[in-house]
């Protein structure tokens, strides 16, 4: 805009950079794949990781995603000493309305945050939440989710994850909605091995 004026842009200034952030999980320790949400690491030139406890951010490779489900599989680069620590999978077909759901994350940057709630209903239609594009229902709940929880765990009261965060409703409270954990087991394998879900 400023060159039509006769301000010509500073062309030795560096680059912009964008730093964003979301929540994710590790389904296995040993390879070191780590699940979050698609739009989390949509566009992103460089994906690092940090765990509770570790001091060091790992660096990770985009395995795949499916934008459809809304889910990436990422793996650490490296080997670390430690390994990492694992969430286990639950079942979401076995959930009820009204189950407890515990829901991890770092909303608003706030790292290894912890909210409470319940299933507020399940086989959400994605039309009730104004996406369309999504092919499988959502599970509501009402525990606490903020930008920057996407991508994280959503436990039964067991701490088996039972659907990953997804979205929340823009104009509202305690409106939260997850990807259901047996949506995310059946895309898994082809997301590990390199390859569109079909």
């Amino acid at each position: 805009f400023s060159f039509f004026f006769g301000i010509r842009p500073d062309r030795s200034s560096p680059e912009r950079k964008i730093k964003g952030q979301g929540s994710g999980f590790c389904v296995d320790a040993s390879n070191g794949v780590i699940l979050t949400n698609a739009h989390v690491v949509q566009g992103a030139d460089r994906i690092t990781a940090h765990f509770a406890g570790k001091h060091a951010s790992l660096e990770c490779e985009l395995l795949e995603t499916d934008e459809v489900i809304d889910l990436a599989a990422l793996k650490v680069k490296e080997k670390t000493k430690l390994p990492l620590p694992v969430m286990p999978l639950g079942y979401s077909e076995v959930v009820k309305t009204g189950d407890w759901t515990i829901v991890l994350g770092n909303p608003l940057g706030l790292q290894n945050t912890c909210t409470l709630g319940i299933v507020s209903s399940l086989d959400r239609s994605t039309g009730e939440t104004g996406f369309d594009w999504m092919r499988h229902p959502l599970i509501q709940t009402d525990a606490a989710v903020n930008q920057g929880n996407s991508g994280g765990p959503m436990l039964n009261e067991v701490g088996e994850v039972i659907g990953m965060i997804s979205m929340r409703a823009l104009f509202g409270e305690g409106i939260g909605f997850a990807i259901p954990v047996d949506s995310i087991r059946s895309a898994l394998p082809s997301l590990i091995s390199r390859k569109k879900v079909p």
